[in-house]
């Protein structure tokens, strides 16, 4: 623990002796704008809640749609072995093909509300760069106003 107490003094003093040799030199710093981390923004906040009780509402959509379907493949089973009894037959695949429309339509909707969040954050995303943007400039016309006008005195 003493070692690194010693070395602290030392770093401190190092990074003071480079900032006043990089005033001394009159060299400066480029400005580097960045935003605010996406998670600190409200906006993107929003959209995700929207999007977890979106993804909620349709999970629940979807049980109960599949709790109807259920029902649906048993009658239509029962029918279909009502059937088959009655003309001494095998039953048919309905009930798999049922199943795979099922899981296809969740995988559809689970695909499009991703998609759809997905597209939201990337358009707070663009409106950011373009706020970035519009502030670097701003930030740099002042600047060379600044010189020009210190040029002048």
């Amino acid at each position: 623990m003493a070692g690194l107490q010693s070395a602290v003094p030392t770093i401190i003093s190092e990074g003071a002796d480079l900032i006043s040799q990089s005033q001394a030199t009159g060299q400066q710093r480029p400005v580097v704008v960045q935003p605010p981390p996406i998670d600190e923004d409200p906006r993107v906040e929003d959209i995700l809640n929207e999007a977890e009780r979106r993804e909620e509402s349709t999970l629940l959509e979807r049980e109960r749609r599949q709790a109807q379907r259920r029902e649906e493949l048993e009658a239509e089973q029962a029918r279909a072995r009502v059937r088959s009894a009655a003309n001494n037959t095998a039953g048919s695949g309905t009930a798999e093909a049922i199943r795979d429309d099922n899981r296809q339509d969740a995988e559809r909707e689970q695909t499009f509300d991703n998609r759809e969040t997905q597209q939201q954050l990337d358009r707070i995303d663009a409106d950011r760069r373009r706020n970035l943007l519009d502030v670097a400039r701003e930030r740099r016309r002042a600047s060379i106003g600044l010189q020009r006008q210190l040029q002048a005195r």
